[in-house]
């Protein structure tokens, strides 16, 4: 007899009330950024220079509510036993190619390079120890991959993504959350989950949740028409389209 074995693939976590939030920690967020989404933190402790298209909730209701919903999601992350074990102790996820799956590390996950996510379905990643991305590097999305349905446990105290780096992803970190000078971020950065008392550092870095699947451009006589098409957006309030006018050429 011949016995076929299916895979299954994991379900995705439910966030409840975080979900709207592009950053959302215990204990304050520092810096400067830019936000698509609602900004959230149990205290007060917003800076101006960090700017929101959703709302800022300081110390309001809002906040530890979601950073409550945020709590479950974690642990439901952490606690996924069908798993890919990458590695028992640290693991460099650059110039690694993964499918849908949950994956574990047992040690400190570090991006050094590229990660490639291939195909539709959800991404679990429980990393043990720490998160750390490098300078330049990135998640890389292909074949129907898609930023909301990719999440990143990790349960060391912090996740720090490096400068001009491009990250994918909902971060659901035990504690704090830093993103470095002119870091992307296609996702959420959710802090705090198992730790009131983490933070959110900014610098200069720009958080985006939309997702772009196309984008065309074509010469209508004296005129450019401009085509675009995205997979999901969250908050999203509208595009803004520059024009730059080259003479002389």
């Amino acid at each position: 007899n011949t016995v076929t074995k299916t895979a299954v693939l994991p379900l995705s976590l439910n966030l409840r009330s975080a979900a709207s939030f592009g950053v959302l920690t215990g204990a304050g967020v520092s810096g400067d950024g830019s936000i698509k989404g609602n900004i959230g933190t149990a205290t007060l402790g917003i800076p101006s220079l960090v700017t929101a298209t959703g709302t800022k909730y300081e110390g309001t209701t809002e906040a530890p509510t979601a950073r409550n919903d945020l709590s479950p999601a974690y642990f439901d992350a952490a606690g996924r036993t069908d798993v890919t074990q990458l590695n028992a102790g640290d693991y460099n996820l650059g110039a690694t190619t993964q499918t849908p799956g949950v994956y574990k590390i047992g040690g400190n996950a570090t991006l050094n390079g590229t990660l490639t996510l291939n195909g539709a379905g959800i991404y679990i990643f429980q990393i043990a120890g720490l998160l750390t991305t490098a300078n330049n590097s990135m998640v890389n999305l292909t074949n129907g991959a898609q930023w909301h349905t990719i999440y990143w446990q990790v349960g060391g105290n912090d996740a720090t993504l490096g400068s001009n780096s491009t990250f994918v992803g909902t971060l659901l970190a035990k504690k704090s959350i830093s993103a470095g000078n002119g870091a992307s971020v296609t996702g959420r950065l959710l802090g705090g989950a198992d730790d009131a008392t983490g933070t959110v550092t900014l610098t200069n870095a720009t958080l985006l949740p939309v997702e772009l699947i196309s984008f065309t451009a074509s010469s209508n006589q004296k005129s450019v028409n401009l085509h675009w098409s995205t997979a999901t957006e969250v908050n999203n309030y509208g595009f803004e389209v520059q024009r730059t006018e080259v003479r002389d050429q």
